[in-house]
């Protein structure tokens, strides 16, 4: 009884792991190609938690242990996608290829060394059963790859918070409204599946930690968390068109300029063009857009998403985040001391503004001014009663 509630919820674990896979290969979105990738992770998440719940049973009936084997080692298979879905919501461009491969050599390997045993032994669990029990150079072999997987996690997590730390900065080259599109959540995921993986580590050194309760609990709340901002997550890089991929590779790689090739463009050439970009702000204010991207206001500059960014880099020395959210906090500031909105409140002035919420608008507008829309808007009021 005491083993079997932890059974049970690690049941429900790879039931759900298999759902969520399901739903992110049917269910269509803005991200198919990353959510397929996450399905896989899904996928071989669900096979190797089975390993937990079937092993005991397939023992206690005298069943194959390779059965077990296969189970367990789908496991090297989870870490490579999850760090591939992270890299094609951050870059649209990138592709699983046949390089990739390299990814799975742990998993393979495994595969391969089981396949082997069986084969070599003709399937005899007798036999094999004994052979692992004396054998100490293959419990040598399969306890390198046991710390092999342990390792790869790590990797791969730090991996992916580097991956994100780049992606916050390159993101704002982009965009004005960063929190549906930085990906923080993925971050959070990352630290629990630290954390998680941790408990893993320690259960190869006590496995009486599988027997709590509290393990399958902590596995189940992650994939819920990550199912339901998976499939609610927006595409990152809206409006991209084939003329703007170039540019997007160089900021995403930070590719550096050719030999003999000037790192910064002609002031004289930017100079007409930022001047035409400070004329369309003032005169259709394009930042009142919530939805405003780079690519959106090179289409209205009627120029190219990288020449308008050399404008804002080098001729205004902002980034597009910067720029945008300077136009809006200061249409916030008129707002606020305008007497025909005084009705209106805050959240539905950082609307007007620009800003896609209420938390977005506090934040950025403290950041800028150093105080708050409230206390800007009564410091501003009483100053004008004087």
């Amino acid at each position: 009884m005491e083993r079997l509630a932890p059974a049970i919820l690690f049941a429900c674990d790879a039931a759900t792991c298999l759902f969520l896979a399901f739903l992110l290969v049917t269910v269509p979105r803005e991200n198919q190609y990353a959510n397929r990738l996450l399905a896989a992770s899904m996928l071989f998440s669900g096979i190797s938690i089975c390993d937990v719940v079937l092993g005991s049973i397939l023992r206690a009936n005298g069943m194959s242990i390779w059965m077990d084997f296969v189970l367990i080692w789908f496991a090297p298979f989870i870490f490579p996608p999850i760090f591939f879905y992270a890299r094609a919501l951050t870059d649209p461009l990138f592709r699983v290829k046949g390089r990739h491969i390299i990814h799975f050599t742990l998993g393979i390997v495994n595969l391969l060394l089981d396949l082997g045993l069986f084969v070599w032994h003709r399937g005899d669990e007798a036999v094999l059963t004994a052979f692992l029990q004396t054998n100490r150079s293959i419990h040598l072999v399969y306890a390198v790859l046991d710390y092999g997987v342990l390792l790869q996690g790590l990797l791969y997590l730090i991996a992916m918070f580097w991956l994100l730390r780049r992606h916050d900065r390159v993101i704002k080259q982009f965009s004005a409204e960063t929190d549906t599109v930085n990906l923080r959540w993925l971050f959070r995921f990352s630290v629990v599946i630290m954390g998680l993986w941790g408990i893993w580590a320690a259960a190869t050194v006590d496995e009486s930690l599988w027997g709590s309760i509290f393990t399958p609990l902590g596995f189940i709340g992650l994939y819920y968390y990550l199912g339901y901002n998976a499939l609610r997550q927006r595409a990152v890089f809206q409006g991209i068109q084939e003329a703007d991929k170039p540019f997007l590779d160089t900021l995403i790689h930070e590719i550096p300029p050719p030999a003999g090739e000037k790192p910064r463009a002609d002031p004289a050439r930017l100079q007409p063009l930022q001047e035409a970009l400070l004329q369309l702000v003032e005169t259709q204010k394009p930042y009142l857009d919530n939805e405003l991207t780079l690519p959106k206001l090179a289409k209205l500059l009627g120029t190219s998403t990288n020449q308008l960014s050399q404008v804002l880099n080098e001729g205004l020395n902002e980034n597009f985040y910067q720029f945008i959210n300077r136009l809006r906090v200061e249409e916030g500031k008129r707002l606020l001391l305008d007497g025909a909105r005084s009705h209106l409140t805050l959240e539905a002035i950082g609307y007007e503004a620009g800003f896609n919420s209420k938390t977005t608008f506090n934040t950025t507008f403290k950041k800028l001014t150093a105080l708050s829309p409230s206390e800007f808007q009564k410091q501003g009021l009483g100053t004008v009663k004087k």
